[in-house]
């Protein structure tokens, strides 16, 4: 359970896993789990799996790619306690083809937290505000975001895909950045959902980046002028070409 959130009764199921062939989205859930937890698209939904056999966190895709330090948490490792999941319930929600499934999570998400097939977790819902994330880092490489661009694809999270994990890729009209890390109430963690007071940061891992230096008017006259009485010096002293001597 997450800290700071009021206890709100649990649900146990059985987990499952589906690839981007099956569905697009990250969670399908069926409609009986949907009326037992009462949740309806655009919820939050905590998938629990603290109880269970999990392999060892280090092995995560996530963590082998670390980033440095939030500057302003220093060297503050990742609590071992937090092994929750929080997702939010699709808008154009549709429940799994397979009657027999009550939840079940793309495999991306699966392969960063170590779930496996028939899983049994512990699910509630959860309020926005309960797990709002405080500092998120995210990496891009092989492309170059302007200023503009950071806008809209902080908007773009806010408004499509609020809730993010540690190693989740996030695409925007052709960017993408990958998921790093991220801090709530001082203490790293691996999943959450940004809100308007979340700070986004964005850095780049490009071997080449490019530089613009602004030249003033009058500076610029100045080189120009340089230039030209280089130009006709040399011209000036050229010393004659020799004839053939008789």
């Amino acid at each position: 359970m997450l800290a700071g959130a009021p206890r709100v009764e649990a649900k146990s199921a059985s987990l499952w896993i589906h690839g981007r062939e099956v569905d697009e989205e990250e969670l399908l859930l069926s409609v009986a789990l949907l009326e037992e937890l009462q949740l309806k698209p655009g919820d939050f939904l905590e998938i629990d799996f603290a109880e269970t056999p999990e392999a060892p966190r280090s092995n995560s895709p996530a963590r082998d790619k670390s980033p440095p330090s939030s500057p302003s948490h220093g060297e503050t490792e990742t609590s071992s306690g937090d092994q929750t999941l929080v997702l939010r319930v699709p808008e154009a929600h549709r429940p799994p083809s397979k009657s027999a499934l009550q939840i079940s999570v793309q495999r991306p998400v699966a392969e960063a937290f170590h779930l496996c097939n028939r899983q049994p977790v512990l699910l509630r819902q959860v309020r926005a505000e309960d797990v709002a994330l405080d500092w998120v880092e995210l990496v891009f490489k092989e492309q170059y975001m302007s200023r503009g661009d950071i806008w809209h694809f902080r908007r773009h999270l806010l408004e499509r895909a609020p809730a993010l994990y540690v190693g989740k890729v996030c695409e925007e009209e052709g960017a993408r950045a990958q998921v790093q890390a991220m801090v709530r109430r001082g203490a790293p963690v691996e999943s959450g959902v940004v809100n308007a007071d979340t700070v986004l940061s964005f850095r780049s891992r490009c071997a080449s980046f490019v530089l613009l230096i602004e030249v003033r008017v009058r500076l610029r006259l100045r080189l120009r002028l340089r230039l030209r009485l280089r130009l006709s010096v040399r011209i000036r002293v050229r010393p004659p070409s020799c004839s053939s001597s008789r």
